[in-house]
């Protein structure tokens, strides 16, 4: 061993000697001196060259009192080393982003048309392609494309086949103390229900309980946000917001809102905020035209990235235009709490109270509150298991002065599924879902089980 010492001072010596030319080159932007330069290299080299020296004869004589025969522990620390350089030295995020995934399931359902009093059990394959198109950077300045054409194939129901679109189109740029966000929605529906992410990673079908059946209803929705930053510490949110629910053969609506906040830093982790928002709801004859104000309490809050919350609280004010009828201090919240205590562990919470019209009871509009609970859980590194719960109650009353209003709905349903990374691009799974909703109108009610196999390609 020491007989090849000092060949092996004349590599190391030899391999440490690019490192230092980066530093020169990092150097030369701040101090453009290049007789300096070179002084300063020659000693960098030279106490370099005799800091290895020592630390190689260190390691020579630790190696001869080694023992044989017990196995040499890794150095830990290398790895990391070498993947803070690897993430020091990567590129500049690209500005064209794409991503293409592929989801098909067969699913079993014993109620393909939420119905009480009509089931009929089928099955069928869902085809659920998803294309992403961005320019741009997602803190900055984006513009970012999602296409996403579902198709569903019923075995022995062909009637029910249907071809869903779904494209969102969202943008952002920003001034030096503004930034202004756009998105645009379009979703075609022919359905039950629509798959919704849980944050988890996992996602549930959400019912439409207000139809509580198979039905068409194209959705569009176009929502303008800009933030101002009047000092270091408070700043100015605004939005502009225009949805329409088209409905085949119920009551189609569309609403216009507004809504202005001032909101408050309050520390890196905490933003406080309150404002108003306004807007005018009109819907089909014979139901009313309506108006609407909010006044909000708001905030968000993060804590070293495991653990994520924001809410909102409020009460609301409706009026009938046509009609004395009035709704008088109803409250209305909406918030979500993330939790990720450990990697590959995830809890995702969310809560919701608000007031909608009724697309299928005529002068009606109800209150909806709902509880959301997700949890996914990651073993052996490749398989996932997901659990997902919630509850949702429908009030409704009437709008006018002369229609009497008796329906509630309670709805529950839950979710598990275990999914398998085959490899890093193909993922393949089972999954259990039941709904059920019982209302105090019959023709609303209903009870659904579904088993589904799925697989998912991501490109």
């Amino acid at each position: 061993m020491l007989m090849l010492l000092p060949f092996l001072l004349t590599a190391q010596a030899d391999q440490k000697r690019p490192p230092v030319k980066t530093t020169e080159s990092f150097t030369a932007t701040a101090q453009p001196n290049e007789l300096a330069l070179a002084m300063e290299e020659a000693g960098l080299i030279e106490t370099t060259t005799r800091r290895d020296e020592a630390e190689l004869v260190r390691q020579s004589q630790e190696l001869e009192n080694v023992d044989s025969s017990e196995p040499l522990q890794p150095n830990l620390s290398e790895p990391k080393l070498e993947q803070r350089a690897t993430q020091e030295e990567s590129p500049v995020p690209r500005r064209i982003r794409y991503n293409v995934t592929l989801v098909l399931r067969g699913v079993y359902d014993d109620n393909i048309n939420i119905s009480q009093s009509d089931r009929k059990a089928d099955f069928y394959t869902a085809i659920e392609p998803t294309i992403t198109f961005g320019i741009g950077e997602t803190d900055n300045n984006f513009l970012t494309l999602t296409y996403a054409p579902n198709a569903y194939l019923f075995a022995d129901h062909s009637e029910n086949n249907a071809l869903q679109h779904l494209v969102t189109f969202t943008g952002q740029h920003r001034f030096p103390r503004l930034t202004l966000s756009l998105r645009q929605d379009i979703q075609l529906l022919d359905g039950t229900g629509l798959d919704t992410p849980t944050g988890t990673g996992t996602t549930f079908t959400r019912t439409n309980l207000d139809v509580a059946g198979r039905t068409r209803l194209n959705i569009y929705g176009t929502h303008l946000d800009a933030n101002y930053s009047l000092t270091g510490k408070t700043f100015l949110t605004a939005g502009l917001d225009y949805s329409i629910s088209d409905y085949v053969s119920l009551l189609s609506s569309s609403v216009l809102s507004g809504n202005l906040y001032l909101n408050y830093t309050y520390s890196p982790k905490l933003a406080i905020g309150a404002g108003f928002t306004g807007g005018y709801d009109t819907i089909d004859s014979p139901s009313e035209d309506q108006t609407f104000e909010q006044i909000n309490l708001r905030a968000s809050y993060e804590l070293t990235g495991k653990v994520s919350a924001s809410f909102s609280v409020g009460v609301e004010f409706r009026q009938a235009i046509e009609r004395e009828g009035r709704n008088n201090g109803s409250p209305v919240s909406d918030g979500t709490l993330f939790y990720q205590p450990f990697d590959g562990t995830s809890v995702a919470i969310t809560l919701s109270r608000r007031t909608l019209n009724s697309a299928t009871l005529a002068g009606q509009d109800y209150h909806s509150t709902s509880v959301i609970i997700s949890a996914r859980q990651r073993f052996l590194q490749r398989l996932f298991f997901g659990l997902t719960g919630g509850y949702e109650n429908s009030s409704y009353f009437s709008t006018g002065n002369k229609i009497d209003s008796r329906r509630t709905d309670d709805y529950y349903f839950l979710q598990a599924s275990l999914d398998f990374n085959l490899t890093r691009f193909w993922t393949a799974g089972l999954y259990y879902f039941y709904r059920e909703s019982n209302s105090s109108l019959d023709l609303f009610g209903f009870y659904d089980n579904q088993l589904g196999l799925r697989t998912s390609f991501a490109f």
